[in-house]
């Protein structure tokens, strides 16, 4: 501040001193980055970084930027170790199309937009087929059934082929640990023990009470009287591997146990790093290294809540209170509230819809308290069995429009998903299905465990 005697006014002066020795000290942190990677930046280039990392407050912003810089520009052929503006400026459009915005970062895909792919048996491989137009039909055709199947069983059975206790030939003296897979058709006149051998199939009732193991090959009878099944819920259309004897051909099983359980990496890697969860392009273009470095940039936390009876005064006295804590918390943080049903405390009749829109429209009353979460978070309806939608089929569709329209008018950033539905934020990937399965696993299984333990949260 400079004051005129003359005037008596006080003037704001530039601090250009200032200002020259701030952009001295960023050009002497990125030279030096740049020269230890093995570059040289000319004066043109020099300034159009300058000024881009300008709008940068922190250093670790703009020594990170610097680095990714450093990253395109290393995957880009260069003639001379000598940058100019030109090729600094291709580096910066390429590294902005490379990171998404915070939009693109979270993706909610619907349960039926799936991507769909095809298991070489020659090659062993998987080929991901290209996305038609038409969209998909509730009732499919027999054939797309009988390839639902196919694919399944193939996708199972690849994943035995790359586990180290299976094989398609016969153990050797020196592996004998090594178990062999035999196809049903193998099976054929063949008489006796099935010694370090097993077979995977499909079990299903081709007759009534009487139950068969199916593959690609063919089907057998199976006799399940001295069967050893392993801790589990079976029910029938169900993949499983068989271990017992042939006799007039019929597969007596003596032991009945689930496939082994692949990791995640171990997927990865026998599919080539092959994308099966469905997304956007800008995500599945980007390592996963890549997607753990942009996590660390965008802290975001995600809120599951299930049973939110908005008719209840009692629940939404607690919303109210969950909203408020949040609220407080860090205003550059990204929220994602899930929420899944039921969103009625009780069933009402033909006035169901009505009463679940005055819900959701004391549930606007309620965010729009806070400014704060109104503009951050992302709120994700999910339904259940018991709330309104247009069919009542699994997949279900999402809640209807009409219902949550009061909540849509207040908030904008509403999405309706399926039930289930994939969430996709950056590495992570996430399936939410609410449903009471285990209860249909149990309506359904034609065996139960002796001991209750082994079903998970077993309450029926």
């Amino acid at each position: 501040l400079k004051y005129d005697f003359m005037k008596r006014k006080v003037f704001a002066v530039k601090c250009e001193i200032l200002y020259a020795k701030m952009e001295d000290s960023i050009r002497r942190e990125m030279l030096a980055i740049f020269k230890l990677n093995g570059y040289q930046l000319k004066p043109d280039a020099q300034k159009c970084l300058i000024e881009y990392m300008s709008t940068f407050d922190m250093a670790d912003d703009r020594k990170n930027f610097i680095n990714n810089v450093i990253t395109v520009i290393q995957k880009i052929p260069m003639e001379s170790c000598f940058l100019d503006e030109e090729s600094v400026l291709k580096s910066i459009k390429h590294l902005e199309k490379t990171i998404p915005k915070k939009s693109e970062l979270f993706i909610i895909i619907p349960a039926n937009v799936v991507p769909k792919f095809s298991y070489d048996m020659d090659k062993k491989k998987f080929h991901l087929l290209p996305c038609t137009a038409s969209k998909s039909a509730m009732l499919s055709t027999g054939a797309e059934k009988e390839a639902l199947y196919r694919n399944r069983f193939l996708l199972i059975y690849q994943r035995l082929l790359n586990h180290e206790l299976f094989t398609v030939d016969e153990p050797s003296v020196f592996n004998a640990k090594k178990y062999q897979i035999r196809t049903v058709e193998s099976l054929c006149g063949f008489q006796g023990s099935l010694k370090s051998t097993v077979i995977v199939g499909m079990m299903s009732q081709l007759k009534h009470h009487t139950f068969h193991l199916e593959d690609l090959t063919g089907d057998i009878e199976m006799n399940l009287t001295e069967t050893n099944f392993q801790p589990g819920l079976y029910v029938e259309n169900m993949i499983v591997m068989v271990e017992g004897f042939v006799s007039d051909s019929i597969l007596h099983a003596t032991t009945i146990g689930f496939p082994p359980i692949e990791s995640a990496e171990q997927s990865l890697n026998h599919l080539d790093n092959m994308d099966l969860f469905g997304g956007q392009k800008e995500i599945k273009e980007l390592n996963l290294n890549e997607l753990s470095q942009l996590e660390e940039t965008f802290d975001a936390m995600f809120i599951f809540l299930s049973d939110i009876f908005l008719d209840s005064p009692k629940v939404r006295k607690a919303l109210n209170c969950l909203f408020d804590g949040f609220s407080e918390n860090d205003p550059s943080q990204l929220l994602f509230f899930v929420f899944s049903g039921e969103f009625l405390s009780e069933y009402y009749g033909i006035q169901q819809a009505s009463i679940l829109q005055d819900g959701f429209k004391a549930l606007a009353d309620i965010v729009v308290n806070y400014p704060n979460l109104v503009k951050r978070a992302q709120f994700i309806f999910i339904p259940s069995s018991a709330d309104a939608v247009f069919t009542d089929t699994i997949p279900r569709q999402p809640l209807l429009p009409s219902v949550v329209a009061p909540f849509k008018s207040k908030v904008q950033n509403c999405t309706l998903a399926t039930n289930p539905c994939r969430i996709r934020y950056l590495s992570h990937r996430i399936v939410v299905f609410r449903e009471d399965i285990v209860s249909r696993i149990c309506r359904n299984s034609f065996y139960m465990p002796n001991e209750m333990e082994n079903i998970p949260e077993y309450k029926h």
